[in-house]
Protein backbone atom coordinates (compact mmCIF):
# COMPACT_ATOMS: atom_id res chain seq x y z
CA UNK A 1 0.00 0.00 0.00
CA UNK A 2 2.77 2.44 0.96
CA UNK A 3 4.58 1.59 -2.28
CA UNK A 4 1.55 2.51 -4.42
CA UNK A 5 1.02 5.74 -2.49
CA UNK A 6 4.66 6.80 -2.92
CA UNK A 7 4.87 5.78 -6.59
CA UNK A 8 1.65 7.47 -7.70
CA UNK A 9 2.25 10.58 -5.61
CA UNK A 10 5.73 10.88 -7.14
CA UNK A 11 4.32 10.59 -10.65
CA UNK A 12 1.75 13.27 -9.87
CA UNK A 13 4.44 15.69 -8.65
CA UNK A 14 6.64 14.99 -11.67
CA UNK A 15 3.73 15.62 -14.03
CA UNK A 16 2.74 18.85 -12.28
CA UNK A 17 6.33 20.06 -12.59
CA UNK A 18 6.26 19.16 -16.28
CA UNK A 19 3.08 21.18 -16.83
CA UNK A 20 4.46 24.19 -14.94
CA UNK A 21 8.02 24.32 -16.29
CA UNK A 22 8.62 22.12 -19.35
CA UNK A 23 5.43 21.65 -21.36
CA UNK A 24 5.79 24.85 -23.41
CA UNK A 25 9.47 24.35 -24.20
CA UNK A 26 10.50 23.23 -27.67
CA UNK A 27 13.00 20.67 -26.37
CA UNK A 28 10.83 17.77 -27.48
CA UNK A 29 13.47 15.08 -27.02
CA UNK A 30 14.22 16.33 -23.50
CA UNK A 31 10.50 16.46 -22.74
CA UNK A 32 10.11 12.86 -23.86
CA UNK A 33 13.16 11.82 -21.84
CA UNK A 34 11.79 13.62 -18.78
CA UNK A 35 8.36 12.00 -19.03
CA UNK A 36 9.72 8.48 -19.49
CA UNK A 37 12.39 8.93 -16.81
CA UNK A 38 9.84 10.35 -14.36
CA UNK A 39 7.65 7.32 -14.95
CA UNK A 40 10.50 4.89 -14.30
CA UNK A 41 11.89 6.79 -11.31
CA UNK A 42 8.44 7.08 -9.71
CA UNK A 43 7.99 3.31 -9.68
CA UNK A 44 11.60 2.33 -8.92
CA UNK A 45 12.65 4.67 -6.11
CA UNK A 46 9.90 3.53 -3.70
CA UNK A 47 11.46 0.05 -3.88
CA UNK A 48 14.14 1.44 -1.55
CA UNK A 49 11.75 0.80 1.32
CA UNK A 50 12.09 -2.95 0.73
CA UNK A 51 15.89 -3.16 0.33
CA UNK A 52 17.97 -4.29 3.28
CA UNK A 53 20.52 -1.49 3.72
CA UNK A 54 21.84 -2.67 7.07
CA UNK A 55 25.65 -2.81 7.25
CA UNK A 56 25.83 -5.70 9.68
CA UNK A 57 24.55 -8.94 8.16
CA UNK A 58 24.77 -10.89 11.43
CA UNK A 59 21.95 -13.40 11.87
CA UNK A 60 21.05 -14.49 15.37
CA UNK A 61 18.56 -17.19 16.22
CA UNK A 62 17.70 -17.80 19.85
CA UNK A 63 14.90 -19.96 21.20
CA UNK A 64 12.39 -18.16 23.42
CA UNK A 65 9.35 -20.07 24.69
CA UNK A 66 6.14 -18.12 25.14
CA UNK A 67 3.66 -18.94 27.93
CA UNK A 68 0.93 -21.44 27.11
CA UNK A 69 -2.10 -19.82 25.52
CA UNK A 70 -5.41 -21.41 26.51
CA UNK A 71 -8.19 -21.17 23.94
CA UNK A 72 -11.88 -21.37 24.77
CA UNK A 73 -14.09 -22.50 21.92
CA UNK A 74 -17.13 -20.30 21.29
CA UNK A 75 -19.35 -21.60 18.50
CA UNK A 76 -21.04 -18.24 17.91
CA UNK A 77 -17.71 -16.38 17.73
CA UNK A 78 -16.29 -18.98 15.39
CA UNK A 79 -19.28 -18.67 13.10
CA UNK A 80 -18.90 -14.90 12.94
CA UNK A 81 -15.17 -15.13 12.30
CA UNK A 82 -15.79 -17.30 9.29
CA UNK A 83 -18.47 -15.05 7.82
CA UNK A 84 -18.00 -13.72 4.33
CA UNK A 85 -17.87 -10.04 5.33
CA UNK A 86 -15.05 -10.65 7.81
CA UNK A 87 -12.97 -12.86 5.56
CA UNK A 88 -13.03 -10.84 2.35
CA UNK A 89 -10.66 -7.97 1.74
CA UNK A 90 -12.94 -5.69 -0.27
CA UNK A 91 -10.20 -3.18 -1.06
CA UNK A 92 -8.09 -5.95 -2.61
CA UNK A 93 -11.00 -7.16 -4.73
CA UNK A 94 -11.90 -3.69 -5.96
CA UNK A 95 -8.28 -3.16 -6.98
CA UNK A 96 -8.10 -6.59 -8.66
CA UNK A 97 -11.34 -6.05 -10.59
CA UNK A 98 -10.05 -2.68 -11.79
CA UNK A 99 -6.81 -4.30 -13.00
CA UNK A 100 -8.76 -7.02 -14.82
CA UNK A 101 -10.97 -4.47 -16.58
CA UNK A 102 -7.98 -2.38 -17.71
CA UNK A 103 -6.09 -5.52 -18.72
CA UNK A 104 -8.98 -6.77 -20.87
CA UNK A 105 -9.33 -3.29 -22.37
CA UNK A 106 -5.62 -3.27 -23.26
CA UNK A 107 -5.87 -6.67 -24.95
CA UNK A 108 -8.90 -5.36 -26.85
CA UNK A 109 -6.82 -2.44 -28.13
CA UNK A 110 -4.16 -4.81 -29.42
CA UNK A 111 -6.75 -6.94 -31.21
CA UNK A 112 -8.38 -3.83 -32.69
CA UNK A 113 -5.01 -2.52 -33.83
CA UNK A 114 -4.23 -5.78 -35.61
CA UNK A 115 -7.54 -5.51 -37.46
CA UNK A 116 -6.78 -1.89 -38.36
CA UNK A 117 -3.52 -2.85 -40.04
CA UNK A 118 -5.33 -5.05 -42.54
CA UNK A 119 -8.06 -2.50 -43.29
CA UNK A 120 -5.98 0.68 -43.59
CA UNK A 121 -3.79 -0.18 -46.57
CA UNK A 122 -6.45 0.92 -49.06
CA UNK A 123 -7.39 4.17 -47.33
CA UNK A 124 -5.84 7.57 -46.60
CA UNK A 125 -4.60 6.38 -43.18
CA UNK A 126 -0.98 6.39 -42.15
CA UNK A 127 0.31 5.14 -38.82
CA UNK A 128 2.94 2.97 -37.17
CA UNK A 129 3.32 0.57 -34.28
CA UNK A 130 6.80 -0.67 -33.40
CA UNK A 131 8.43 -1.75 -36.69
CA UNK A 132 5.16 -1.97 -38.63
CA UNK A 133 4.42 1.11 -40.77
CA UNK A 134 1.23 1.47 -42.79
CA UNK A 135 0.86 4.10 -45.51
CA UNK A 136 -2.52 4.08 -47.25
CA UNK A 137 -2.64 4.02 -51.02
CA UNK A 138 -4.55 7.32 -51.12
CA UNK A 139 -2.09 9.24 -48.93
CA UNK A 140 -0.43 12.31 -50.47
CA UNK A 141 3.38 12.53 -50.42
CA UNK A 142 3.76 9.07 -48.99
CA UNK A 143 7.57 9.37 -48.94
CA UNK A 144 7.55 12.26 -46.44
CA UNK A 145 4.88 10.63 -44.31
CA UNK A 146 6.83 7.38 -44.31
CA UNK A 147 9.84 9.33 -43.04
CA UNK A 148 7.67 10.70 -40.23
CA UNK A 149 6.47 7.25 -39.18
CA UNK A 150 10.00 5.90 -39.49
CA UNK A 151 11.09 8.34 -36.78
CA UNK A 152 8.55 6.76 -34.42
CA UNK A 153 9.90 3.32 -35.23
CA UNK A 154 13.61 4.13 -34.98
CA UNK A 155 13.26 6.02 -31.69
CA UNK A 156 11.08 3.34 -30.10
CA UNK A 157 8.12 5.58 -29.37
CA UNK A 158 5.78 2.59 -29.19
CA UNK A 159 7.79 1.30 -26.22
CA UNK A 160 6.91 4.48 -24.29
CA UNK A 161 3.22 4.03 -25.05
CA UNK A 162 3.19 0.37 -24.02
CA UNK A 163 5.06 1.20 -20.80
CA UNK A 164 2.45 3.81 -19.84
CA UNK A 165 -0.42 1.47 -20.74
CA UNK A 166 0.98 -1.42 -18.69
CA UNK A 167 1.61 0.73 -15.64
CA UNK A 168 -1.86 2.23 -15.98
CA UNK A 169 -3.37 -1.26 -15.69
CA UNK A 170 -1.92 -1.69 -12.20
CA UNK A 171 -2.46 1.94 -11.21
CA UNK A 172 -5.87 2.51 -12.77
CA UNK A 173 -6.99 4.59 -9.79
CA UNK A 174 -4.55 7.38 -10.73
CA UNK A 175 -6.17 9.75 -13.29
CA UNK A 176 -2.83 11.34 -14.16
CA UNK A 177 -2.08 8.39 -16.48
CA UNK A 178 -4.78 9.61 -18.89
CA UNK A 179 -3.05 12.98 -19.32
CA UNK A 180 0.38 11.37 -19.22
CA UNK A 181 -0.36 9.16 -22.22
CA UNK A 182 -1.74 12.04 -24.28
CA UNK A 183 1.24 14.25 -23.50
CA UNK A 184 3.89 11.66 -24.25
CA UNK A 185 2.24 10.84 -27.60
CA UNK A 186 2.12 14.55 -28.43
CA UNK A 187 5.85 14.86 -27.75
CA UNK A 188 6.42 11.89 -30.06
CA UNK A 189 4.61 13.72 -32.85
CA UNK A 190 6.52 16.94 -32.21
CA UNK A 191 9.82 15.05 -32.40
CA UNK A 192 8.90 13.52 -35.76
CA UNK A 193 7.51 16.84 -37.06
CA UNK A 194 10.68 18.72 -36.12
CA UNK A 195 12.82 16.23 -38.04
CA UNK A 196 10.60 16.00 -41.13
CA UNK A 197 9.71 19.70 -41.47
CA UNK A 198 13.24 21.09 -41.56
CA UNK A 199 13.23 21.77 -45.31
CA UNK A 200 9.78 23.35 -45.73
CA UNK A 201 7.60 24.01 -42.71
CA UNK A 202 4.77 25.57 -44.70
CA UNK A 203 4.45 22.58 -47.03
CA UNK A 204 4.63 20.19 -44.09
CA UNK A 205 1.84 22.07 -42.28
CA UNK A 206 -0.32 21.93 -45.42
CA UNK A 207 0.34 18.20 -45.63
CA UNK A 208 -0.80 17.76 -42.03
CA UNK A 209 -4.08 19.49 -42.79
CA UNK A 210 -4.56 17.56 -46.05
CA UNK A 211 -4.14 14.24 -44.26
CA UNK A 212 -6.25 15.09 -41.23
CA UNK A 213 -8.59 12.20 -40.51
CA UNK A 214 -12.06 12.30 -39.06
CA UNK A 215 -11.80 9.06 -37.09
CA UNK A 216 -10.68 8.46 -33.53
CA UNK A 217 -7.12 7.11 -33.63
CA UNK A 218 -5.90 4.14 -31.70
CA UNK A 219 -4.23 5.05 -28.43
CA UNK A 220 -1.45 2.56 -29.14
CA UNK A 221 -0.37 3.43 -32.70
CA UNK A 222 1.10 6.70 -33.98
CA UNK A 223 -1.03 8.40 -36.64
CA UNK A 224 0.53 10.96 -38.97
CA UNK A 225 -2.30 13.47 -38.60
CA UNK A 226 -5.06 13.53 -35.98
CA UNK A 227 -7.58 16.21 -35.13
CA UNK A 228 -6.72 16.12 -31.43
CA UNK A 229 -3.09 17.15 -32.02
CA UNK A 230 -3.30 18.95 -35.37
CA UNK A 231 -3.64 22.56 -34.22
CA UNK A 232 -0.97 22.31 -31.55
CA UNK A 233 1.44 20.53 -33.91
CA UNK A 234 1.11 23.24 -36.57
CA UNK A 235 1.58 25.94 -33.95
CA UNK A 236 4.72 24.20 -32.67
CA UNK A 237 6.15 24.02 -36.19
CA UNK A 238 6.32 27.81 -36.34
CA UNK A 239 6.94 28.39 -32.65
CA UNK A 240 10.08 30.26 -31.64
CA UNK A 241 12.69 27.86 -30.34
CA UNK A 242 13.23 27.95 -26.60
CA UNK A 243 16.42 29.49 -25.27
CA UNK A 244 19.07 26.86 -24.57
CA UNK A 245 19.51 28.16 -21.05
CA UNK A 246 15.97 26.93 -20.38
CA UNK A 247 17.36 23.42 -20.39
CA UNK A 248 18.57 24.03 -16.86
CA UNK A 249 14.93 23.88 -15.76
CA UNK A 250 15.09 20.12 -15.97
CA UNK A 251 17.42 20.20 -12.96
CA UNK A 252 14.35 21.13 -10.90
CA UNK A 253 13.50 17.42 -10.92
CA UNK A 254 16.56 16.58 -8.81
CA UNK A 255 15.04 17.82 -5.50
CA UNK A 256 11.93 15.70 -6.15
CA UNK A 257 14.10 12.62 -6.70
CA UNK A 258 15.94 13.39 -3.46
CA UNK A 259 12.70 13.82 -1.50
CA UNK A 260 11.25 10.57 -2.89
CA UNK A 261 14.45 8.73 -1.94
CA UNK A 262 14.38 10.13 1.60
CA UNK A 263 10.71 9.24 2.07
CA UNK A 264 11.28 5.72 0.70
CA UNK A 265 14.24 5.20 3.03
CA UNK A 266 12.25 6.53 5.97
CA UNK A 267 9.71 3.76 5.29
CA UNK A 268 12.50 1.18 5.22
CA UNK A 269 12.63 -0.73 8.51
CA UNK A 270 15.97 -2.29 7.52
CA UNK A 271 18.10 0.86 7.66
CA UNK A 272 20.39 1.76 10.60
CA UNK A 273 18.14 4.75 11.38
CA UNK A 274 15.12 2.51 11.80
CA UNK A 275 17.04 0.40 14.28
CA UNK A 276 17.47 3.35 16.61
CA UNK A 277 13.69 3.79 16.74
CA UNK A 278 13.38 0.20 17.91
CA UNK A 279 14.97 1.02 21.28
CA UNK A 280 11.64 1.27 23.03
CA UNK A 281 10.88 0.16 26.60
CA UNK A 282 9.99 -3.52 27.02
CA UNK A 283 8.14 -5.25 29.78
CA UNK A 284 9.56 -7.59 32.35
CA UNK A 285 8.69 -10.62 30.25
CA UNK A 286 11.07 -9.67 27.41
CA UNK A 287 13.81 -8.72 29.87
CA UNK A 288 13.51 -11.98 31.76
CA UNK A 289 13.72 -13.92 28.48
CA UNK A 290 16.98 -12.24 27.44
CA UNK A 291 19.29 -15.05 28.62
CA UNK A 292 19.80 -17.11 25.49
CA UNK A 293 21.84 -20.08 24.35
CA UNK A 294 25.36 -19.62 23.00
CA UNK A 295 26.86 -20.23 19.53
CA UNK A 296 23.65 -19.33 17.75
CA UNK A 297 24.99 -16.37 15.79
CA UNK A 298 26.23 -16.68 12.20
CA UNK A 299 27.24 -13.77 9.98
CA UNK A 300 27.39 -13.60 6.18
CA UNK A 301 30.87 -15.17 6.21
CA UNK A 302 29.50 -18.12 8.23
CA UNK A 303 31.74 -17.15 11.19
CA UNK A 304 30.38 -18.13 14.60
CA UNK A 305 29.91 -15.33 17.15
CA UNK A 306 28.76 -15.95 20.71
CA UNK A 307 26.15 -13.82 22.48
CA UNK A 308 25.04 -14.43 26.02
CA UNK A 309 21.89 -12.32 25.70
CA UNK A 310 19.87 -10.16 23.33
CA UNK A 311 19.81 -6.55 24.43
CA UNK A 312 16.30 -5.87 23.13
CA UNK A 313 13.89 -8.71 22.52
CA UNK A 314 11.33 -8.63 19.69
CA UNK A 315 8.00 -7.14 20.72
CA UNK A 316 4.67 -7.81 18.97
CA UNK A 317 2.35 -4.89 18.31
CA UNK A 318 0.68 -4.11 21.63
CA UNK A 319 2.90 -6.47 23.61
CA UNK A 320 2.95 -10.20 24.30
CA UNK A 321 -0.37 -10.23 26.15
CA UNK A 322 -2.12 -8.48 23.25
CA UNK A 323 -0.53 -10.97 20.85
CA UNK A 324 -1.82 -13.95 22.83
CA UNK A 325 -5.26 -12.35 23.10
CA UNK A 326 -5.25 -11.83 19.32
CA UNK A 327 -4.53 -15.53 18.84
CA UNK A 328 -7.37 -16.48 21.15
CA UNK A 329 -9.85 -14.24 19.32
CA UNK A 330 -8.85 -15.20 15.79
CA UNK A 331 -7.86 -18.86 15.90
CA UNK A 332 -10.19 -20.77 13.56
CA UNK A 333 -11.01 -24.20 14.90
CA UNK A 334 -10.98 -26.86 12.17
CA UNK A 335 -14.42 -28.46 12.02
CA UNK A 336 -12.84 -31.92 12.12
CA UNK A 337 -11.17 -31.04 15.44
CA UNK A 338 -14.47 -29.77 16.87
CA UNK A 339 -16.25 -32.97 15.80
CA UNK A 340 -13.50 -35.14 17.30
CA UNK A 341 -13.44 -33.19 20.59
CA UNK A 342 -9.64 -32.97 20.66
CA UNK A 343 -7.77 -32.01 23.81
CA UNK A 344 -4.12 -31.14 24.31
CA UNK A 345 -1.37 -28.69 23.39
CA UNK A 346 -0.09 -27.77 19.95
CA UNK A 347 3.31 -26.12 19.52
CA UNK A 348 4.56 -24.03 16.63
CA UNK A 349 8.03 -22.54 16.23
CA UNK A 350 8.51 -19.34 14.23
CA UNK A 351 11.27 -16.81 13.64
CA UNK A 352 10.93 -13.05 14.09
CA UNK A 353 13.04 -11.72 11.23
CA UNK A 354 15.21 -8.61 11.27
CA UNK A 355 12.37 -6.65 9.70
CA UNK A 356 9.87 -7.88 12.31
CA UNK A 357 8.00 -10.27 10.03
CA UNK A 358 7.25 -13.85 11.12
CA UNK A 359 8.74 -16.68 9.05
CA UNK A 360 10.05 -20.27 9.22
CA UNK A 361 6.92 -21.79 10.77
CA UNK A 362 7.38 -25.33 12.06
CA UNK A 363 4.71 -27.46 13.71
CA UNK A 364 6.50 -29.16 16.61
CA UNK A 365 3.45 -30.76 18.24
CA UNK A 366 0.07 -31.33 16.64
CA UNK A 367 -3.26 -32.80 17.75
CA UNK A 368 -4.24 -33.79 14.25
CA UNK A 369 -7.28 -32.60 12.31
CA UNK A 370 -5.16 -29.64 10.96
CA UNK A 371 -5.08 -27.90 14.35
CA UNK A 372 -1.40 -27.05 13.87
CA UNK A 373 -1.94 -25.82 10.33
CA UNK A 374 -4.73 -23.52 11.52
CA UNK A 375 -2.32 -21.91 13.99
CA UNK A 376 0.35 -21.46 11.32
CA UNK A 377 -2.19 -19.89 8.96
CA UNK A 378 -3.14 -17.43 11.69
CA UNK A 379 0.48 -16.52 12.51
CA UNK A 380 1.12 -15.71 8.85
CA UNK A 381 -1.47 -12.92 9.17
CA UNK A 382 0.24 -11.38 12.20
CA UNK A 383 1.38 -7.77 12.10
CA UNK A 384 5.13 -7.15 12.15
CA UNK A 385 6.95 -7.15 15.47
CA UNK A 386 9.62 -4.74 16.61
CA UNK A 387 12.79 -6.72 15.76
CA UNK A 388 15.29 -8.03 18.27
CA UNK A 389 18.39 -5.86 18.67
CA UNK A 390 21.93 -6.96 19.56
CA UNK A 391 24.88 -4.53 19.47
CA UNK A 392 22.73 -1.98 17.71
CA UNK A 393 21.87 -4.37 14.87
CA UNK A 394 18.72 -6.42 14.19
CA UNK A 395 18.88 -10.15 14.84
CA UNK A 396 16.62 -13.11 14.13
CA UNK A 397 14.94 -14.62 17.17
CA UNK A 398 13.11 -17.94 17.22
CA UNK A 399 10.02 -18.40 19.37
CA UNK A 400 8.05 -21.44 20.50
CA UNK A 401 4.33 -20.84 20.86
CA UNK A 402 2.33 -23.47 22.80
CA UNK A 403 -1.46 -23.31 22.51
CA UNK A 404 -3.72 -25.52 24.60
CA UNK A 405 -7.05 -26.70 23.16
CA UNK A 406 -9.87 -28.44 25.01
CA UNK A 407 -12.88 -29.36 22.89
CA UNK A 408 -13.94 -32.40 24.89
CA UNK A 409 -17.07 -30.64 26.18
CA UNK A 410 -18.28 -29.40 22.82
Amino acid sequence: MIYFILANSSLLFFYLMYVLFFKNLTFYQLNRTYLVSALIVSFLLPILQFIDLGIDRTMFVAMVELPVTDLVYDQQTESNAQSFLNSIDWIFWIYTIGCLILGIRFIGKLISLKRTFTEAEKSNSSFSFFHRIVIGSEVADSALIYKHEEVHYKQGHSVDVILVELLRIFNWFNPVFYFYLKEIKFQHECIADAICAKENKVYYAELLVANAMQVTPSTLSHHFSTNSYLKKRIMNLFKKQSNKTSQFRYAFAIPIIFVISVISLSCNDKTPESLESANNPIDSYQQSSANLSENNVVDSAQKEITFEEVEIMPVPAGGIDAFRLWIGENYKYPQAAVDAGVKGTIEVNFVVEKDGSLTDFKIIRDLGHETGKALVDLLKESRKWSPGIQNGRPVRVEYKLPVRLDLTNQ
